[in-house]
């Protein structure tokens, strides 16, 4: 069974339990690699319950330490991208770009919390991406070298 398949029916069982929130991030995953699965919005999943995930993975996301085990950071990353994804798809990106701007911010704030996940970044950005979480990817990219300035000033 391919992740793609397991992550579908994964969806799938979330829609018959209505758990708007995962939902909203299986679609968010299937989004950020290619996916496109037949779904229409989902008017289950409201701007309020999109605000409110964005929101709960920002804290998340700003709670990493540059001690923290590099599955951390990424794991981190990975939720806040995924719910700018679910919103994407879901149409409603307006409900995340607060928080997503914010994720931006903090990256370029702490570049050295985010360099090790330069590379990875990098490839991410030659996928096609929402317009919320691109600006996290490109700060994410960017981090390596602007820690390193930060390290030589």
């Amino acid at each position: 069974m391919s992740w793609v398949t397991s992550v579908q029916e994964q969806l799938l069982s979330a829609e018959a339990e209505r758990s708007p929130l995962e939902v909203a991030t299986l679609l968010g995953l299937l989004a950020q690699e290619g996916v496109r699965p037949n779904h229409p919005n989902n008017p289950a999943v409201s701007t309020e319950l999109l605000t409110a995930a964005a929101e709960n993975a920002l804290d998340a996301f700003a709670a990493v330490q540059e001690t923290d085990h590099w599955s951390v950071s990424w794991d981190r990353l990975s939720l806040v991208t995924e719910v700018c994804a679910a919103a994407h798809i879901l149409g409603n990106e307006d409900a995340v770009a607060a928080s997503a701007a914010i994720v931006a911010g903090l990256v370029r704030a702490f570049p050295e919390v985010w360099a090790a996940e330069s590379l990875a970044a990098e490839a991410m950005l030659q996928k096609e991406l929402d317009r919320n979480s691109r600006p996290i990817w490109v700060a994410v990219a960017d981090a390596a070298r602007a820690a390193e300035e930060l390290a030589q000033s």
